[in-house]
């Protein structure tokens, strides 16, 4: 059960702006490792499985990091409540991608910015993730897993205030 109330989440003054800084950073960072492993393929010729996956990696990050900030632009609260799914996504992706470029066999292929900014925008996600588990601790909402075999994959989500008994108090 997913328990969210509408006045938590609406201090959109200092936590906000560093959730769009945060984005427009992973963004930019994303275009540039895009546009690096891009002018390598170009000038080379060729394009192996690690420059492809570089291309891939800023791209899908770009277009998250882009579709988050027109969220955050028409202010869609809604939809923003569930941004560790995607921020998740991107922490996973950054340290994929970040281990792929700046692998030794993807120097070939991948330029010093580029394995720079697959940094940065790992930090950026890294950043994102923090904000946001310190978001929903503040809100007193704590997410976990169930484990138990009829619900495998169920995300579970209980308010710290509103918990019944049935839930474990740690």
């Amino acid at each position: 059960m997913v328990d969210f109330k509408e006045d938590r989440f609406e201090e959109s003054s200092g936590s906000e702006k560093f959730f769009v800084s945060c984005y427009l950073f992973v963004w930019i960072s994303s275009i540039v490792v895009f546009g690096g492993a891009a002018d390598v393929a170009s000038v080379t010729g060729h394009c192996n499985g690690y420059c492809g996956f570089s291309i891939a990696c800023g791209v899908l990050s770009f277009l998250i990091n882009s579709t988050i900030l027109i969220f955050y632009l028409f202010q869609l609260e809604r939809i923003l409540k569930f941004q560790y799914i995607p921020i998740i996504f991107l922490v996973l992706l950054w340290a994929a991608g970040t281990g792929v470029v700046s692998s030794v066999h993807g120097e070939s292929v991948n330029t010093p910015v580029s394995v720079a900014f697959s940094w940065l925008s790992l930090i950026g996600s890294l950043t994102l993730l923090l904000l946001v588990v310190h978001k929903y601790s503040k809100a007193g909402i704590h997410v976990r897993l169930s484990l138990s075999p009829q619900s495998q994959t169920k995300l579970n989500t209980t308010n710290a205030s509103t918990a019944s008994s049935t839930y474990p108090q740690a």
